[in-house]
């Protein structure tokens, strides 16, 4: 199974490269990043959700559904320890931080991935993890205390549910993308009830060097959701309801976006995972200038980037944290490595026109990451 994958993202590098060009927008690296904690060969981490105190949760699709905790502390000598493996999956892939109703509360979609298959549609599944019970020695990395993990509901109806936000701050309803159908679901967390509430060509893809996955990740803020289509590299932005369902037809704003997924880091700007360019870059949401933040097609930290969060607590309007698939590096095509976490500084000077969502207060927007 991993060297499938490793060779689906070998294959992806050159169809970039031979095909599809370079992007000159996206060559050399601006801010700082280094590797929080490297995880072993055959881990892909596939999305990641931070904590208050600054810590944060990762889920992976490879080699199993599990959700792991990262301390970026300094002084963590054992930095990840597993928080949960989830039963009658074999990944775990999105992952979306609850109102604050629920706090230091995540909800988790898993399903199941065949080497030779791929995602195996119609197998999904959510489920609801309180953190606020978990506790562990940084020190000694021993786990005193489990999350609380609920099984929310079997998605059998949904093809592919990959990522996630919540309709609103105080809603227990999240929209849940659908990569294989290109769709939006809507999914009461307490009650488990789902229904399709969106469906648009913008979110499909019959891409076959993409497994054919459209929608990916999915964000909203003041009351329009942006959504990356990973097949066919572009990332869209469309009016909604309160109740999640299209108040009009997406707009592509960006275009030759070989993203995987990305976060709104402030009111005008959206942060990038290139997977395929191993970079992270910035796109401004208003005049669609695109720039590096960090990492390149020749980077040896970011191997395979997924996805990206800004940090918490101590982290916070300093750092972003983006999460790691691994396989192979530009260098060392010979060598395979496992997933990682990477943190990249970005300073006062990122984007000095607006501060992150959260820090900002009475915007009425939302913030999803």
């Amino acid at each position: 199974m991993n060297l499938s994958v490793a060779l689906i993202h070998l294959f992806l590098t050159s169809v970039f490269w031979q095909v599809l060009g370079h992007d000159h927008s996206l060559v050399t690296s601006k801010y700082p990043a280094h590797t929080v904690y490297q995880f072993g060969q055959g881990y892909w981490l596939e999305e990641l959700a931070a904590r208050p105190n600054g810590q944060l949760l990762a889920t992976t699709y490879l080699p199993n559904a599990g959700l792991w905790l990262i301390d970026p502390n300094d002084d963590a000598q054992y930095p990840a320890v597993l928080v949960h493996q989830f039963e009658n999956s074999t990944s775990a892939l999105g992952i979306v931080r609850a109102p604050e109703s629920e706090p230091d509360t995540y909800y988790v979609g898993t399903l199941n991935f065949s080497a030779t298959q791929g995602f195996v549609p119609h197998t999904s599944q959510l489920w609801r993890v309180d953190m606020s019970t978990f506790d562990y020695s940084s020190k000694t990395g021993q786990v005193s205390r489990d999350a609380e993990v609920r099984h929310v509901a079997n998605l059998s109806g949904v093809a592919m549910a990959n990522g996630m936000t919540f309709t609103g701050q105080k809603s227990p309803e999240i929209l849940v993308a659908d990569s294989l159908r290109g769709a939006i679901w809507k999914v009461d967390t307490v009650s488990g009830h789902y229904e399709m509430v969106s469906s648009h060509p913008t979110m499909r893809s019959e891409n076959p060097a993409r497994r054919s996955l459209g929608i990916d990740a999915i964000k909203i803020h003041n009351e329009e959701l942006y959504f990356n289509n990973a097949g066919e590299f572009t990332l869209s932005k469309m009016p909604i309801k309160k109740d999640g369902s299209a108040a009009g037809e997406p707009e592509v704003i960006a275009e030759n976006l070989y993203s995987d997924g990305f976060c709104l880091y402030n009111s005008t700007t959206a942060l990038v995972t290139m997977n395929i360019e191993n970079g992270l870059a910035a796109i401004d949401l208003e005049t669609h200038q695109r720039w590096t933040v960090a990492g390149n097609t020749t980077d040896s930290v970011f191997v395979t980037p997924t996805s990206v969060v800004p940090g918490r607590g101590k982290s916070e309007g300093r750092w972003v944290y983006v999460s790691m698939g691994g396989t192979y590096t530009a260098s060392e095509a010979n060598s395979p490595v496992g997933g990682s976490l990477v943190a990249v500084e970005m300073g006062e000077t990122m984007m000095q026109s607006s501060s992150p969502w959260w820090v900002q207060e009475g915007t009425g927007a939302r913030m999803d990451l």
